[in-house]
């Protein structure tokens, strides 16, 4: 049962009214988390498996007094769309059950199947600053006892199961950055630092992943998160804000990436590479690209400032280019070209600028033009309305007397 008696007297408590702490689970009805009062919530029995959120006035320790769960736990995760409000519909906050740690490749293995499809097969939990995302790339990962973690569920929902074989032992914190990686599977990070915060994403090369979306290995940003940084998938981009991404393990030596920023106008900000998180091979060069400023930035050896005089939120400015050889500064528009898909408006974006003359051509998967649009090069950004186009696969290809960029796209 819930009790702030005792060793528990140093839960946060509300000013206004003494018996409000701040302790309680999220309520993905209505998008925020409730407040347990000790007179009338005292009675309230805490479910095992589910999560909970907790502030003390100190930082010091809380007591939980039950006998130890040796058994399977189960925990229902649900979709409140039909009735919630908010962002939050499909968040669940669940946790680690058992006084010991869980083994994180198990219990992913046992249980991504009842998350969220495509971009949201991950767990997303609090690291003190951010939110940590953990999928098929953190199999080696352990989760602390008693830790709380959002997950997505699909649209019917699920059931989350916890097995007594997933305990492990371990002596690390909550959600830390990864420990190892095998000789196939490397990291890039990046982060973008203001005044006011610090965000980061990340890059991994896998074998046996593709430049499109690869659920359990591709992970969207948690849905609330103030991150400011984050990239769109370099091929089949959907229009989804990606907190980390896995390309073809041989990718490093030869792709561009649209990095997305989100900052205010007229606050510095820094953008780099952490070289104390990234493990790319020491002849891979990174650049950052910004294409309004027309300047490349070799970030192995430096971090990017600059000052926006409008406000940023999305990709189309700058990019990230993995290179075996030195690159030098070139006036390329395709190589910047970024083409994705707005499934709610069916809309085909087209982010980047354009010289004269230029037309998008949508081909079907047969090759069988389906309709053309010329471009207005005075736009930053162009959009074609596919409403029109039947759900399927189709190409795109933009194209000049300077050259052309064809991509892949899906249309849902």
């Amino acid at each position: 049962n819930f009790s702030t008696a005792g060793a528990n007297s140093q839960l946060f408590e509300n000013p206004a009214n003494p018996t409000q702490k701040l302790f309680g689970p999220f309520n993905n009805n209505n998008g925020f988390y409730e407040i347990y009062d000790e007179v009338s919530d005292a009675g309230v029995t805490l479910v095992s498996g589910k999560g909970y959120r907790a502030a003390t006035n100190s930082g010091s320790n809380l007591r939980f007094n039950s006998n130890a769960t040796t058994s399977d736990v189960s925990i229902a995760i649900t979709d409140e769309t039909a009735t919630g409000t908010g962002n939050y519909k499909r968040w669940n906050l669940i946790g680690n059950p058992y006084p010991s740690y869980l083994d994180f490749g198990a219990f992913f293995t046992e249980n991504s199947s009842e998350f969220d499809t495509g971009a949201f097969q991950a767990i997303y939990g609090h690291n003190g600053a951010g939110t940590t995302i953990w999928n098929n790339l953190n199999t080696s990962e352990k989760i602390a006892p008693g830790q709380g973690f959002f997950v997505r569920a699909k649209v019917t929902g699920g059931t989350v199961n916890f097995k007594p074989a997933m305990q492990t032992i371990g002596n690390s914190d909550d959600f830390l950055v990864g420990r190892s990686l095998t000789p196939n599977n490397v990291l890039s990070e990046f982060f973008i630092t203001t005044e006011s915060a610090t965000s980061k994403t990340k890059i991994y090369f896998v074998d046996n992943q593709t430049r499109g979306l690869d659920p359990g290995y591709d992970a969207a940003a948690f849905g609330g998160d103030s991150s400011k940084i984050f990239t769109h998938l370099v091929e089949e981009n959907t229009g989804i804000d990606v907190a980390i991404q896995a390309l073809p393990y041989e990718d490093f030596n030869d792709v561009a990436v649209p990095l997305g920023i989100k900052t205010e106008e007229g606050i510095q900000a820094t953008i780099g590479l952490d070289m104390t998180a990234t493990n790319i091979p020491t002849n891979i060069n990174i650049y950052l690209e910004d294409n309004v400023a027309n300047t490349w930035t070799l970030l192995n050896n430096s971090d990017y400032i600059f000052t926006p005089p409008v406000a940023l939120n999305g990709t189309g400015r700058f990019y990230l280019h993995y290179s075996n050889t030195t690159l030098s500064i070139k006036d390329d528009a395709f190589t910047r070209l970024n083409i994705s898909t707005d499934q709610t408006t069916k809309q085909i974006i087209i982010d980047g600028q354009l010289n004269v003359d230029t037309v998008a051509t949508i081909y079907d998967i047969q090759g069988r033009t389906i309709l053309s649009k010329s471009l207005n090069t005075n736009r930053p950004t162009n959009t074609i309305d596919a409403n029109n186009l039947s759900t399927g696969i189709y190409i795109v290809k933009v194209q000049n007397i300077s050259g052309s960029k064809s991509q892949k796209i899906i249309l849902r």
